[in-house]
């Protein structure tokens, strides 16, 4: 009985301090259903509103995003890597602000400064094949790759559109 003390110790240590990472759902409709994980480092999770997830050709989407950034936004990289059921079927980075020049209205933005993007967007969701898709996105300052900005979005597709 003595050897189980820190067995139950150790147990009731990790069930305190390791949590699975809360999943945010940002649409449901009778054909798919759209959720997120924040697995960055930062306390402060970026907020992500859709509304109207509209799944007709040519539908229209209205997505809002709210973050309070940990780091000043100059020189930010993205990874994406976008997986069908278990298969990688993209991997792509991006300079989405190198500090001149950049297309991307958050760029530029210190630590602590309020971001909002808002954007209305037609998505190709009809060209997707029933199942489950992860778009995990990695977003990094100053070629670090310190995992700054840490999203993972799920896109199951029920059916057929």
């Amino acid at each position: 009985m003595a050897t189980l003390g820190p067995l139950i110790l150790l147990t009731l240590f990790i069930l305190a301090f390791c949590r699975e990472p809360e999943k945010h759902t940002l649409c449901i409709s009778p054909y798919l259903t759209m959720e997120y994980v924040y697995c960055g480092k930062a306390s402060y999770a970026p907020k992500i509103v859709v509304h109207s997830c509209d799944s007709r050709p040519n539908g229209v989407w209205n997505i809002h995003i709210f973050w309070i950034p940990s780091f000043d936004v100059k020189n930010f990289y993205v990874i994406l890597d976008i997986w069908y059921e278990s298969m990688k079927i993209l991997e792509r980075t991006l300079d989405a602000c190198t500090g001149h020049d950049d297309e991307m209205e958050f760029c530029g933005n210190l630590k602590g400064e309020t971001i909002w993007i808002n954007f209305h967007k037609a998505l190709p969701i009809r060209l997707l094949n029933k199942g489950t898709y992860t778009f995990a996105m990695k977003g990094f300052v100053d070629g670090k790759k310190n995992d700054d900005v840490c999203l993972n979005f799920i896109l199951t597709l029920k059916g057929d559109i």
